[in-house]
Formats: structure tokens, C-alpha cells, sequence
């Protein structure tokens, strides 16, 4: 009694994890069905799967699906292997669907639809048959004998590729048989298996000469088969590819729209737009050449004959954040989703489609979340660099640095009066930065953070990660834990920067595409450069010369990416733009000095100090 209770509750399991709803991208299926018998290969994971929403309407008398194994195994708590009921038994090898007319619906037991199977259909009349869904990952696995089976090729017939070329890629195939699906059920066998073409979205009786994995002359990796997810977060997937067929050949991957989503009564995600994405492109192949990312719309790469190293191909793809349109996703996470399709295709016939889809965080709108030209817009911790290379020359006697060649500088007069313009400097000069932004829109400037682990109430099961800062109070921070190990030894993740002086954490304004904020060094300020407690000029305690210095910063954000350097993630995860500082009280006049800053973002965490 305990097996069948068993057995029931993971029947249930598995038809209420069939019926989640799929968000993916979407593609439309179109089948031309004859009157009698129809073999047709589905390549999409159908909404709704459900087959009795499927075939409302059409003219079916019946539908029959080969199934994937015919043993079950018997009850695994029969202790007498000669009792009956512990002997595995042999399934009939077959799932039936029965319209709710035929007398006979009482034996169907084929009532979910998937991709990835041949269905062979008992039409009473001609028909247009639509499906849409998402696109199937799953592989072709052949047993030895007979496969009722279909074949990735072009929507177009004259464009397919032949029995042969298709199959010439897999030893298991050499010498198959194929047999054809007549109106009246028999089977006809393909003779000529060099010419003739495979029907598109049509299924075969096909033998292997043994138990094999084979979908085609091109291989994909199983992650990618399974769809291209970039959630709210990942910046970077990468699509690997083989060719097994002799010949040295060409891949070809294109991006196309997803078509709509299907209508209620499922709940699907609406959608929002594209996936815009980009390929990484290395110009030559010599170690200096530049890399670039490219957008792709359609691109084809040569790769060699199988068995070769040329044969693999790794393209990398990332996610064009910027380029997203607006939309919003509630607080728990649900609304629109960004969804395309990958096509992949040999130029010989062979045909993969591949979802991709994305979202931004929830509550964050995509206008906001990644368009460039504007500051930090996903909350979370960055860590970057400011490089300063550019300053106002404010002394009228000073030499001015008038060529590019810091070995062998070219120096002239500074014009008097010239105290404004910004130039070149003999040599750069970086520092860290780090900016926080909170969940409630808060742009702070930090000088030291680091990620603990907070183990909760229950001892870390309720656990989660926490960014901390020097003045986190005692309270907050004492009940907390290193957050990473190092060497089998708890480690705390800490980064902080030298560049700035100041009290707590420094509030940033946010003004269109820029981030400013001002801090005062005290005159006896332990980094201010005036205070030296060794030199009587500068002693503060004694009546010194001590002055107050006033850093006004600004980062001015790009609105379009770096023409040199780009890289994954601009304009949402990572972020350039123009630095700019006016220093007042180290010289009578205001410095001016300026430059270039890159951040990358880190952590997701929006909070400080847990608060």
C-alpha cells in the first residue's frame, strides 16, 4: 500500500510540475494535416500542454505516441521475487488520446503534450494545425532497432537536407533503415536515402545499430539547448558548438523575436521586448589585436571537419542591458520578460532554435536599470577605479606638459592667466572607489566595506549575507560571521580605499547622468597634507600652519559605451564615465583635475549594516 501511495503522490508531483507554466519565448509550429494517418515531429513544448485544450477543435479521431520505455519496475518492498506482483511488467509501448466523443475515451492515457516526440495522428479531414510554444532542449536518443523519431531541419522542403547527409555523422546510422508513414498506417521505406529529402515537422521509423545520442551534424552543449536564461543578473552566457560531419562546414547563429505569447487562460509572462545581445569578436589572431563586442543579428563562423580541434566553436554572448525596453516587474517578481530566439542552422539544411529570455529586478524599471548616460540605477555595492590624468596648471610659472611621450616630456611656459584649462599629466595617477546603492535609492561613497554572514535566529539555515562598514554599531555586527572561507579558515571579504577622509559613510546626489558629493579634511585631520606632526610649520597642536581642504568630486556617466574596451554589462553591471574634482584650500586658487572611472558591480546586497 505504502508503493502505490507513493507512486500517487509523484504522479501528482509530475502533472502539477507539467503544468507550471513555461516562460519562454515563444515560436509557432504549423502543421498541414491530411485526411488519415499523420507522423509529425513536434520541436516545441506546446501552452498549454494539455491535450485535450491541443486538439479542441480539430478534426482528430485519435493520436498515438510512441513511449520512451516499456519496463516498470515492480514494487521495491516485495521480499518473494516469485511473487507476481514484484515482477516488472511490459507496458504496451504506446499513450492514446480519444476525443470526449469516441465511446472509447476511457482508455486514453495520453493527456499532456511535449516537444521533442513524434505523434502520429488519425486526421478525418484536412486541416491547418497551429502549435505554439517554446522550443524543445531535449536530445534524440536512439535504441538499438526501430525509432519513431524526427529530424531538426528548415521549415523550407527544397532546403532540407537528405536522409543521408543527416545521418552520415553517426556510425549507429550507416546503415539505416527508413520507413515513411502512409495515410492508411502502413509504412513505405525510403529506398533512395541519398536524395530524398527530410520532410519538415514530420517523424520516420528509423533503425540504429545501437543505443546512441544523436541529433544531428551539428552539436550544441545541453546548457544551451535548454534556453538562455539572464534573469535579472547574468551578463554572459557562452554557446558551444561541434561539427560532427567530415566535410569542414559553416555556423551560422541568428537572433529573431519571439513570437506573441499565448493568450489566457495561462499565466505567461507578458512581452517586453528583444534580448539585445553581442558577440565577442577577436580581430586577428595575433595576442595584440583588438577584441571587440559586436551586436549580433546574424553571423556565421567557419569551423573543420570532425575530430579536429578547429571542429568546436565557443561564442561568447552577453546581454545588452542598455538596450532593454522599459518595462516593470512587480515586487514579487512577476510582469513582463524579455524573450528571442538563437536560430542555429549549418547552411546544409540543419535547424536548432534556442530561447532566450532576461527580466530586470523586481520594481525596477528597465528605463532606469541599464540605459547609460545615467548614474547607478540597481542597488548594490561597485568597486572600481578613478584614474586621474588631467589637471589645471594654476600657477602662471609653471611648465606646461605639451607632447605624449612621458620618457621624453615636451615642456613650455604656461599663458598667464590660464588657471582653467585642463591638460595632460606627466603620468596617471588611480585609486579605489567604492559606491553603495541602497533598495531606497541612496547613493553613498564608501572607504571600507566588507561581507559577513548574519546565521539567523534558527543558526544559519535562515541565514543571509550582509555588507558592513566600520560604523556598523556593536549591536548589528557582533552576532556576525566571516562570510567565506580561505584556506579552510573563516575569511571576511573586505576592500576599501585610501583616497578619501571622512566620518561614516558620504551621501551622494544623484542629478541626471551624474553622481556629486563634497568632504571636508579638518585642518587636524590625520590625512590632511598640511598637518605634520614633526615639521613646526605644520603642527597643528602648536599653532602651525594648518588648513582646512574641501574635495568637491563628480562622476559623470557615459551615455554611450567606450568606443576601446568594451565589455559585458555596460550601462547596467558595469559603468564608465568622466571624473572630475575641485580641491579648494590646497593652493589660493582652486585645482581642478579630471579623468576617467570604471565601476563594476559586486554584490546585490542594498542594504548597510543590515539597516
Amino acid at each position: 500500500m505504502r508503493h502505490y501511495i507513493r507512486i500517487a503522490c509523484l504522479v501528482m508531483f509530475i502533472w502539477v510540475l507539467c503544468r507550471a507554466p513555461a516562460h519562454g519565448q515563444w515560436v509557432e509550429q504549423t502543421f498541414n494535416i491530411q485526411t488519415g494517418w499523420n507522423s509529425l515531429y513536434l520541436e516545441v513544448d506546446p501552452a498549454p500542454p494539455e491535450a485535450d485544450l491541443l486538439f479542441e477543435g480539430q478534426p482528430f479521431a485519435a493520436v498515438w505516441m510512441r513511449a520512451a520505455d516499456a519496463l516498470v519496475e515492480g514494487p521495491p518492498e516485495c521480499d518473494d521475487p516469485d511473487d507476481p506482483s514484484c515482477t516488472p511488467t511490459q507496458q504496451s509501448g504506446w499513450r492514446i488520446w480519444l476525443p470526449p466523443s469516441d465511446p472509447n475515451r476511457i482508455v486514453t492515457n495520453l493527456r499532456l503534450i511535449r516537444g521533442g516526440r513524434v505523434y502520429l495522428i488519425n486526421a478525418t479531414q484536412p486541416t491547418a494545425w497551429a502549435v505554439t510554444g517554446a522550443p524543445n532542449g531535449s536530445r534524440t536518443r536512439w535504441r538499438q532497432g526501430f525509432n519513431l523519431v524526427g529530424f531538426h531541419v528548415v521549415d523550407e522542403a527544397a532546403s532540407a537536407p537528405t536522409f543521408s547527409s543527416y545521418l552520415a555523422s553517426s556510425a549507429a546510422h550507416v546503415n539505416a533503415a527508413v520507413y515513411d508513414v502512409q495515410p492508411d498506417g502502413t509504412l513505405a521505406q525510403i529506398l533512395d536515402l541519398v536524395s530524398t529529402r527530410i520532410g519538415p515537422g514530420r517523424g520516420y521509423w528509423v533503425t540504429s545499430g545501437s543505443d546512441v545520442e544523436y541529433d544531428g551534424p551539428l552539436s550544441i552543449d545541453n546548457a544551451s539547448l535548454r534556453g538562455v536564461d539572464y534573469a535579472v543578473t547574468l551578463v554572459e552566457h557562452t554557446l558551444q558548438v561541434e561539427n560532427l560531419a567530415t566535410p569542414p562546414g559553416g555556423v551560422t547563429v541568428t537572433y529573431e523575436p519571439s513570437a506573441g505569447v499565448p493568450s489566457p487562460p495561462l499565466d505567461l509572462p507578458t512581452l517586453a521586448g528583444d534580448v539585445p545581445l553581442s558577440w565577442f569578436d577577436l580581430v586577428g589572431d595575433e595576442p595584440d589585436d583588438a577584441m571587440t563586442w559586436k551586436p549580433l543579428s546574424s553571423e556565421t563562423w567557419t569551423v573543420d571537419g570532425a575530430g579536429s580541434a578547429g571542429a568546436r566553436r565557443s561564442i561568447r554572448l552577453s546581454i545588452n542591458r542598455a538596450g532593454l525596453a522599459g518595462a516593470v516587474i512587480d515586487a514579487e517578481g512577476h510582469g513582463s520578460q524579455y524573450q528571442g530566439l538563437l536560430t542555429i542552422t549549418d547552411g546544409a539544411g540543419f535547424r536548432r532554435r534556442i530561447g532566450v529570455v532576461s527580466q530586470v529586478s523586481p520594481g525596477v524599471t528597465a528605463a532606469t536599470a541599464g540605459t547609460g548616460g545615467g548614474p547607478i540605477a540597481r542597488p548594490g555595492l561597485y568597486y572600481g577605479s578613478v584614474t586621474v590624468d588631467q589637471v589645471a596648471w594654476i600657477t602662471a610659472g609653471a611648465r606646461v606638459w605639451t607632447n605624449d611621450d612621458p620618457v621624453d616630456p615636451e615642456l613650455s611656459p604656461n599663458p598667464d592667466g590660464d588657471n582653467t584649462s585642463l591638460r595632460s599629466t606627466p603620468a596617471a595617477f588611480a585609486f579605489p572607489i567604492i559606491i553603495h546603492l541602497s533598495d531606497t535609492n541612496v547613493y553613498k561613497l564608501l572607504r571600507e566595506v566588507t561581507l559577513l554572514f548574519d546565521p539567523g535566529d534558527d543558526g544559519w539555515t535562515e541565514g543571509s549575507y550582509v555588507l558592513v562598514t566600520p560604523e556598523c554599531p556593536p549591536a548589528v555586527c557582533d552576532p556576525l560571521v566571516a562570510g567565506s572561507m580561505q584556506d579552510g579558515q573563516p575569511f571576511a571579504r573586505r576592500i576599501s580605499t585610501a583616497a578619501f577622509s571622512f566620518e561614516g559613510d558620504l551621501a551622494l546626489t544623484a542629478v541626471t547622468s551624474t553622481l556629486s558629493g563634497d568632504t571636508t579634511l579638518a585642518p587636524d585631520d590625520p590625512h590632511n597634507p598640511f598637518h605634520h606632526r614633526y615639521h613646526p610649520d605644520h603642527d597643528c597642536d602648536q599653532g602651525g600652519e594648518c588648513y582646512e581642504i574641501t574635495r568637491s568630486l563628480r562622476l559623470i556617466f557615459d551615455g554611450e559605451p567606450p568606443s576601446e574596451g568594451q565589455r559585458p554589462g555596460w550601462g547596467d553591471t558595469f559603468l564608465t564615465g568622466t571624473y572630475e574634482e575641485d580641491i579648494d584650500g590646497l593652493y589660493k586658487q582652486i585645482v581642478q583635475v579630471a579623468g576617467r572611472f570604471e565601476l563594476q558591480r559586486v554584490s546585490m546586497i542594498g542594504t548597510l549594516n543590515a539597516q
